[in-house]
């Protein structure tokens, strides 16, 4: 019997021990795939795939070789409608009149830089547009068409163009496709004002077989002449390196001629009124300038030259201090463009393109950073506050003349530009000319005073008149 027992003892034995809990054995070796998938998980891919139904996109594609020619586009609604808009209008020339076809109707829009927009509803290749002016028989116009897909990044499709001036009827424009929902004409006046007025506006779509999509990539930006004379302490002019004294005489008085120059790499300068106390026949103050040579042929119209300066301007002044610091000067005493840092009593401002406020407070150190424009008609100047500063503080100022368009920069911000139509010998001049202005009462000493006068009178107010250049550039390309 004792074996029997042993016997059954052994079989009890291995069954308690086959009985242990799955989840603690090792996995066996063999395929994981369990024999049974229920139909919910199951892999709805076939194991077979016919060559002629695979799909010849591949699962992964390498960033370089990403296709990104066409961005993600805003969508547009079905409710969308073809219209216009402008940024002002004149009573019923209205912005929706351009797209009736008709010569007999206009949109007209006061000033330079007043825009047009179309709103096509579709993406739309292009490659060209069709305007017609009022009155273009007898005027011609100016202006720029700028394309985008979502109004608010802009890209040059037609650079600065004038009109025939001999005809009322449409004229097109062409320039290379591409592809657009909004097309924007933004206009320079007319050569006899400051209005634009156009009777039709319309886009010309491209046809034929090289008219696939073609979408901006980038924002455009200006086209402005590369200045590496700059590094060497020089200008740009004509497309060469010159010095500044090749171009520029200086009005130096009792300094000598270099003494404005404080490092030559990079070009710096300081202009001390006070110090060099020049005076000229017309003027009304002691000034330290440089200014475009009055001869050897270096002064031309405006409308002749393309130009632009640029400069980190610090003033170091005594209170109640007024000067011009640069200005853009016709061959008479007229106004183009004249740059002012100022503490007085003027007021007049409208606010700064960064929103400040002006001052307007004499003699209490805070200084009203202004400019004063020719109106393009001739018929007087408007006058706009830049920004405030302390004595010792600096703003960047940047003036471009690009045949005539005038635009003034404080600091990267850019006033509307104006269009000077002169046919004078003007001239770009910059420096300190301080003002024989009385901060007191506001009065100035009759020009031509004698230079005792000017002694004893600045003798009374300042100490300090000085006024650095930095970071200077300055490009000139004459016709």
């Amino acid at each position: 019997m004792k074996w029997y027992i042993f016997i059954f003892l052994s079989l009890l034995l291995t069954g308690c021990a086959g009985s242990k809990d799955d989840s603690s054995s090792v996995a066996p070796d063999n395929d994981e795939t369990p024999d049974f998938v229920p139909e919910e998980d199951k892999d709805d891919t076939p194991d077979f795939v016919p060559e002629e139904d695979k799909d010849e996109i591949p699962d992964f594609v390498p960033e370089e070789d990403k296709d990104d020619t066409e961005p993600n586009l805003p969508i547009i609604p079905d409710s969308c409608v073809v219209s216009a808009i402008a940024s002002s209008s004149d009573g019923d020339n209205v912005a929706s009149n351009v797209l009736d076809n008709n010569t007999s109707t206009r949109w007209s829009g006061d000033g330079l830089g007043a825009t047009l927009r179309l709103d096509l509803c579709e993406y739309t290749t292009i490659n060209g547009v069709n305007v017609a002016l009022y009155n273009g028989d007898s005027r011609s116009s100016t202006f720029t068409v700028e394309v985008s897909n979502d109004a608010a990044t802009w890209t040059n499709a037609l650079a600065k163009t004038t009109s025939s001036g001999n005809s009322v009827e449409i004229e097109s424009y062409d320039f290379d496709k591409i592809t657009a929902r909004y097309v924007r004409y933004t206009g320079y006046g007319n050569s006899d004002n400051t209005w634009n007025s156009v009777t039709v506006f319309s886009v010309v779509e491209c046809t034929g077989n090289d008219c696939e999509p073609e979408y901006p990539t980038e924002p455009d930006k200006p086209v402005i002449p590369d200045n590496d004379c700059e590094v060497s302490g020089q200008i740009s002019f004509n497309g060469t390196c010159a010095e500044w004294l090749e171009v520029y005489e200086v009005e130096h008085g009792e300094l000598n001629e270099d003494d404005h120059l404080i490092s030559y790499s990079p070009i710096e300068m300081s202009f001390d009124a006070l110090a060099a106390k020049h005076v000229t026949p017309n003027g009304n103050g002691w000034r330290h300038e440089l200014k475009i040579k009055s001869s050897g042929g270096y002064r031309v119209a405006m409308t002749e030259v393309y130009e632009l300066f640029k400069a980190k301007i610090t003033a170091n002044l005594s209170n109640g201090s007024k000067t011009i610091v640069a200005q853009h000067h016709a061959d008479t005493t007229a106004t183009i463009t004249k740059l002012y840092i100022a503490d007085l009593d003027e007021g007049g401002f409208a606010n700064a393109p960064d929103g400040t406020e002006s001052d307007s407070k004499a003699m209490n150190g805070i200084f009203d950073v202004y400019i004063r424009l020719a109106k393009p008609d001739g018929s007087g100047e408007t006058k706009h506050l830049l920004t405030t500063i302390k004595s010792g503080e600096s703003f960047y100022f940047e003036e471009e003349n690009d045949h005539g368009l005038v635009t003034v920069k404080i600091n990267g911000q850019a006033l509307a530009p104006i269009m000077v139509n002169d046919s004078s010998a003007s001239y770009f001049k910059f420096g300190n000319y301080h003002q024989a202005q009385n901060p007191e009462t506001g009065d100035k000493l009759a020009s031509g005073n004698a230079d005792g006068d000017y002694e004893e009178f600045y003798e009374q107010y300042f100490e300090t008149s000085e006024i650095t250049f930095t970071e200077m550039s300055y490009i000139r390309n004459v016709d």
